[in-house]
């Protein structure tokens, strides 16, 4: 049953090998594939609500399985007819889980809309074998049905990228753009600035006009002020993979931002002019707090609900 719905996964993300797509169709499951398919064409998903999506996909189970055949076609069709019903309770359980996760893939259209919540980080293996991780409170969409022609993605957040060769590969955030064909490499785009690290192949970066190539162990960093800067790396990975994030004189109020989303709390903080150096875990929030608040002689305080915390001096 495991590699059956495997191969159901695969056919809905067009990645079925020759083999596959052959065996389906001998077994006479490929046209009710099909038939599913088009039937969910016309399917939107506006908000993430699991209970009116799972609604919404047994009312088109119910109506495929009533669909107007007469007896003697029935008949004819009862052995093949128990696998388009296991592929549409397959489908139900898929679809539910997915609007839990709050990752999701909208049918009427060919965008794939990937996120990672706060507290939470995500991993998606493109078509190609392409890898991107997403850091807590990121968000990635791209254009699967023109993958193989086109690779391109909009980054929101923070991603680390392991790219296969093939076409170009292109990611587009608010500042600027980073393309590449072949290499391992992590993106930053938060707080109005975009940070690029290389850690394998070769990258080139484009912002405000002007094109850096950033080969192994470097990196650029520009603001919103159309300001770049180039720097070398020390580590052979993004610190966030291995669980902490770092700051060279960073704004505190930037520093709380990160702390929010990698712990999933709301911080309250008023004071002004207060910059951060150093940095801190994402493993325990009284261990973060600490990493940050005690160099700058500063205090926190965690209420009982656990989601909210006050700092202050």
């Amino acid at each position: 049953m495991l590699y059956e719905e495997n191969i159901y996964a695969r056919y809905l993300s067009g990645e079925l090998t020759a083999e596959e797509e052959s065996k389906l169709k001998d077994s006479g499951e490929w046209e009710a594939l099909e038939k599913i398919r088009l039937a969910t064409e016309n399917l939107t998903l506006p908000e993430v609500n699991k209970e009116t999506g799972f609604q919404k996909l047994q009312e088109r189970k119910k109506d495929y399985l009533n669909s107007n055949k007469s007896e003697n076609e029935k008949k004819a069709t009862e052995v093949k007819s128990k696998a388009p019903r296991r592929i549409l309770v397959y489908l139900s359980g898929v679809a539910a889980s997915l609007l839990v996760m709050g990752v999701w893939s909208l049918f009427s259209n060919n965008e794939m809309n990937l996120s990672a919540s706060y507290a939470n980080e995500f991993t998606h293996e493109f078509r190609d074998k392409s890898v991107v991780s997403l850091n807590a409170g990121s968000q990635l969409t791209y254009d699967k049905k023109s993958w193989n022609k086109r690779r391109v993605v909009k980054l929101k957040g923070e991603a680390e990228f392991y790219v296969t060769k093939g076409v170009p590969f292109i990611v587009e955030t608010d500042i600027g753009t980073v393309e590449v064909l072949g290499t391992k490499f992590n993106v930053r785009d938060w707080d109005n600035k975009l940070i690029v690290e290389c850690y394998s192949g070769k990258v080139k970066v484009s912002a405000f006009g002007d094109e850096t190539i950033l080969t192994k162990s470097k990196f650029t960093s520009c603001n919103n002020n159309g300001v770049c800067k180039d720097g070398q790396l020390l580590m052979e990975q993004p610190l966030w993979k291995i669980g902490a994030t770092k700051f060279q004189n960073v704004d505190m109020r930037l520093v709380l931002n990160e702390v929010e989303r990698q712990y999933d709390v709301d911080i309250d903080f008023t004071a002004d002019g207060r910059t951060f150096s150093g940095s801190f875990t994402h493993k325990n929030l009284n261990d973060a707090l600490d990493q940050i608040t005690r160099p700058l002689s500063m205090h926190y305080t965690i209420y009982p609900d656990k989601k909210t915390v006050r700092v202050f001096e």
